[in-house]
C-alpha cells in the first residue's frame, strides 16, 4: 500500500515524524511514560503494513487502544468507516480532540482499556481492533478481549516481539504456553512484520511485531471453552511436567478425573502442556465440560 497516497496526511495536523512527534510532545509538556507504553509510532512504512493487516473496509467500526497522537488514527479514518479511539493521558485526549475536531466517522474516549467493559463495547458493533497497543498490559487486553461475548472479527495489532512470538508459537517450542493456547483457541495467528526499536519515539529497548489474529468459527460452547482456559491455566504452571502428573495433583481435578479426561480426549499422561496442540486443548475443554466439570465447578 502506498501510505504517502493517503489523503488524510497531507491535510492533517497529526505528527508522524520523530521531529514531528518530538515537537508535538514538547509543546504539549509531554515526557513520555514507560507506564501507559508511550512509545509513539514514527514510521510510515509500518503503519501501511498496520493499516494493510487489518484488510478494512467502509463496513467496518474499528477500536484503536493507545491513540497517542493520532498517526495510527488517521489512517484509520481513511479506510474504515467509523473509528472508536481510547486515550488514557488527557493531555494527548485533548490533543486528538483538537486534531480531528472534523471527522464525524471517529468516536474519542478519554479511559483505561484495563477497565473496559468489551462485552458492552463489542455488542455495539466493533468488527476490528486494530491497535499498538501499550506493552505493558499487551497480553492482558488480548486476552480480555478475545473472550469478551461478540469478540472482533480480526485484531491487528503491534506488540513486543517476545509477545507477539508467544501468540504464534506452535507446540514443542519455548514460547508455546499458555497464551498461546488461549489465543489460538479462537483465532488463527500471523506473525506478519518484525519492528524495528527505530521506529517509535522514544525507542523501546525492545523489538516490536505486527500479528494479525483472525476469528475461527465456532468449535466450542462458552463452557467448553471457559474448561480448556482453565485447564490449559492449571497445566502451564508446570510445563515441563507431565500432564497427568499435573491434573492429579491439581485439587480440583484429581488423580481419577485426570485420568478420564486424558483418556476421553485422547491425550498421553506422559504427555507435557507444551506439547499438546490446538486440537488436544480443544478435546480436553470438551471432556471437562461433558463430564460436568465446567470452568466454575470442578
Amino acid at each position: 500500500m502506498d501510505f504517502e497516497s493517503m489523503a488524510v496526511f497531507r491535510n492533517s495536523p497529526v505528527p508522524v515524524t520523530v521531529s514531528e512527534v518530538r515537537e508535538a510532545a514538547n509543546r504539549l509538556g509531554i515526557c513520555p511514560r514507560r507506564s501507559l507504553g508511550q512509545h509513539f509510532l514514527t514510521d510510515r512504512n509500518i503503519l501501511a503494513i498496520i493499516i494493510s493487516a487489518a484488510r478494512l473496509t467502509r463496513k467496518d467500526r474499528v477500536l484503536e487502544i493507545g491513540a497517542g497522537m493520532g498517526a495510527l488514527t488517521a489512517a484509520l479514518l481513511e479506510k474504515a468507516g467509523r473509528v472508536v479511539a481510547l486515550e488514557k493521558d488527557a493531555r494527548l485526549a485533548d490533543f486528538l480532540a483538537e486534531s480531528f475536531s472534523r471527522h464525524r466517522r471517529l468516536e474519542l474516549r478519554r479511559a483505561d482499556a484495563t477497565e473496559l467493559d468489551y462485552a458492552a463495547l463489542f455488542g455495539s458493533g466493533i468488527t476490528k481492533v486494530v491497535s499498538n497497543l501499550p506493552y505493558s498490559v499487551a497480553s492482558f487486553l488480548l486476552a480480555e478481549m478475545a473472550q469478551a461475548p461478540n469478540a472482533p472479527a480480526l485484531m491487528a495489532v503491534t506488540v513486543q516481539l517476545e509477545v507477539a512470538e508467544r501468540l504464534a508459537a506452535h507446540p514443542g517450542t519455548k514460547a508455546y504456553g499458555k497464551l498461546s493456547v488461549w489465543m489460538q483457541m479462537d483465532y488463527d495467528v500471523e506473525l506478519v512484520w518484525r519492528v524495528s526499536p527505530t521506529c517509535f519515539w522514544p525507542a523501546p529497548e525492545v523489538e516490536s511485531a505486527v500479528v494479525r489474529l483472525e476469528r475461527r468459527p465456532d468449535e466450542l460452547s462458552e463452557a467448553e471453552r471457559d474448561a480448556a482456559r482453565r485447564l490449559a491455566t492449571a497445566a502451564f504452571q508446570h510445563r515441563r511436567k507431565q500432564i497427568g502428573a499435573i491434573f492429579a495433583k491439581t485439587e480440583w481435578i484429581g488423580p481419577e478425573r485426570g485420568t478420564r479426561l486424558c483418556e476421553a480426549a485422547g491425550i498421553q499422561p506422559h504427555a507435557r502442556p507444551e506439547e499438546i496442540d490446538r486440537g488436544g486443548w480443544l478435546r480436553l475443554g470438551r471432556a471437562l465440560a461433558g463430564a460436568g466439570g465446567g470452568a466454575g465447578r470442578c
